[in-house]
């Protein structure tokens, strides 16, 4: 059986190569893991643009990963934003069908409400200037805590997420103070995971981190 992950990537800020190898990286630490226990499934990645999301969405792939903000030119008067509300249905009814999601860093940018930041119960708020960041395990039994933590020079994001309704499952703290950087939860019959690190490129290469973006993965389409 071969598991589709179609991903949309890159946006003004974020060079979506950058994106696009952390995530072929977690993959191949996925194909190692299934290759050492005897598993023959593989992974098959794919980038999608956003003007073809709805085509792919009705392919049902197994994940769909967002690393993309909201806007489409953050530096114009008028940005315009691509999810537009169609879209953004079009996703939830996915999830809810029982689709996996990784909303991943620029995709938790999404200033506007809508139906699609409802689903992921939690969003960006801002970012101070880049400066070391240490990303922690969240206390208790969620898989994806289990990650030893690591720290790099990176965006703190800190964000809004509505606890009560979600797992938290890692924490980031840096001089600027502290905030929660991965959640996760059921959504219908399927499963939704937030992820707000990282920005540089030190990050996206950073051992841990990839470890990490390979349990995200695998917690998805567990």
């Amino acid at each position: 059986m071969t598991i589709r992950i179609r991903a949309v990537l890159g946006d003004y800020y974020h060079p979506a190569e950058w994106a696009e190898q952390a995530l072929q990286a977690a993959v191949n630490l996925l194909n190692e893991r299934r290759r050492s226990s005897g598993e023959s499934a593989g992974f098959d990645l794919q980038t999608v643009s956003y003007e073809s999301l709805a085509e792919t969405i009705s392919d049902h792939p197994e994940l769909l990963v967002i690393f993309k903000e909201q806007r489409v030119n953050p530096e114009a008067e008028d940005p315009g934003e691509w999810m537009h509300a169609d879209l953004q249905e079009n996703i939830v009814r996915y999830v809810e069908a029982g689709g996996a999601l990784l909303a991943w860093h620029a995709g938790l940018a999404y200033q506007s409400d809508g139906a699609y930041r409802r689903m992921l119960r939690g969003w960006f708020l801002h970012h101070p200037e880049q400066k070391t960041v240490t990303y922690r395990p969240a206390e208790g039994d969620h898989p994806l805590s289990r990650t030893e933590g690591f720290a790099f020079k990176d965006e703190h994001y800190f964000v809004h997420c509505e606890e009560a309704e979600t797992n938290v499952f890692l924490t980031s703290e840096s001089e600027d103070g502290r905030s929660i950087a991965g959640w996760s939860h059921e959504y219908g019959q399927g499963r939704v995971c937030c992820l707000t690190p990282t920005h540089t490129l030190e990050g996206l290469q950073d051992e841990g981190f990839l470890k990490l973006l390979a349990d995200c993965l695998d917690y998805c389409l567990s």
